[in-house]
């Protein structure tokens, strides 16, 4: 269990959260920024998602999290061990509930928030949260049955409470420090090892690294965090090949895993963990292949297997552009060539 008491988080995180001040005013450099930023969280506060290519679903108000109202068809509200979530006559379009499962969309209203400080987006956050948690319970239901699925939601969900802090209410709160505590054991647990060792592994095991240094006050955070950086020094070279290129021959999963390594060496750095001297060639292999695909336009072909998601969305560009990894990785390594 976690102690419930005090900040949420309380490990290190993104420094750029710490400049509130200074963050802004970069991001307001940018024609526009604050519009578009206004303009996708507006359109959550009414309800209306992006998934996977479809715009304006609706999942009713409150939302449904295990409807796929493209097919009309509800999840089964059981054990997670007993859906067949690969089957369309039992729970839809399993991959678009999950997309919204992932609570993406709530790091942009965290993000709206924080920069404007307009607190619909709070409120509209901490709703979605708590009915969240009221149709969620643990091990129940749709959202359970992916490891994956669990880390990108922790992930995401640490990133609300970093950027909401107190602007949600406590109780709320409370209640996902206990909801990530159960998510990162399910985690541990069922982690990926033999079912799918490529992006499945990697990224629940970043979203182990991120619980367990983010939120040191849970019991078992150290031992998430070790395990998470455990997997993630062996398996990020084993995915990358010699020439930069991802095992998987997918841009789509090249990306996934640019991202992984990003959000991996930047919070490790910031926790004091001395990685990079094991993680740059895989990172400086695959930010150059992705240089080297980028197209005039800033988006890279898609060639291979693809989902259409991605670790998060913290820009408003389209899921398949590459500049915002390309000018993160620049800054990170000292390649100035990366942003050119």
């Amino acid at each position: 269990m976690a102690d419930l008491q005090g900040p949420a988080i309380r490990g290190p995180f993104f420094a750029s959260l710490d400049d509130r001040e200074g963050t802004l005013a970069a991001l307001r450099s940018f024609d526009g920024f604050e519009l578009a930023l206004r303009a996708r969280a507006d359109r959550l506060l009414a309800g209306r998602y992006d998934l996977l290519g479809h715009r304006d679903l609706s999942f009713g108000e409150p939302v449904d999290w295990w409807l796929d109202p493209i097919a009309g068809v509800r999840a089964p509200g059981v054990h997670w061990s007993r859906i067949r979530y690969l089957d369309p006559a039992v729970v839809g379009d399993h991959k678009l509930v999950w997309e919204l499962g992932r609570h993406q969309a709530l790091v942009t209203l965290g993000q709206a928030w924080w920069c404007t400080g307009d607190d619909r987006y709070a409120a509209r956050c901490a709703r979605l949260l708590d009915g969240w948690l009221d149709a969620n319970p643990p091990k129940r239901g749709i959202h359970w049955a992916s490891s994956l699925e669990i880390s990108f939601r922790a992930i995401a969900w640490v990133w609300v409470l970093a950027l909401l802090g107190d602007a949600l209410p406590v109780g709320t709160r409370r209640r996902m420090l206990a909801h990530l505590a159960v998510s990162g054991r399910h985690v541990e647990r069922y982690l990926s090892t033999w079912f799918s060792p490529n992006t499945h592994l990697t990224g629940e095991a970043l979203g182990l690294f991120v619980l367990g240094t983010a939120l040191p006050q849970c019991r078992d955070a150290g031992r998430w965090r070790a395990r998470g950086l455990e997997i993630l020094l062996e398996w990020l070279p084993r995915h990358v090949r010699p020439d930069g290129t991802y095992v998987e021959q997918s841009t789509w999963y090249h990306r996934y895993t640019t991202d992984f390594c990003l959000h991996f060496l930047i919070l490790a750095e910031r926790a004091g963990i001395a990685v990079r001297d094991r993680v740059r060639p895989a990172l400086e292999g695959l930010l150059d292949v992705l240089a080297w695909i980028t197209r005039p336009d800033g988006t890279m072909p898609l060639i291979g297997d693809d989902d259409g998601g991605r670790l998060l969305f913290l820009d408003e560009t389209t899921a398949h552009a590459t500049r915002t990894p390309l000018a993160v990785g620049a800054a990170l390594l000292g390649r100035a060539d990366f942003a050119a």
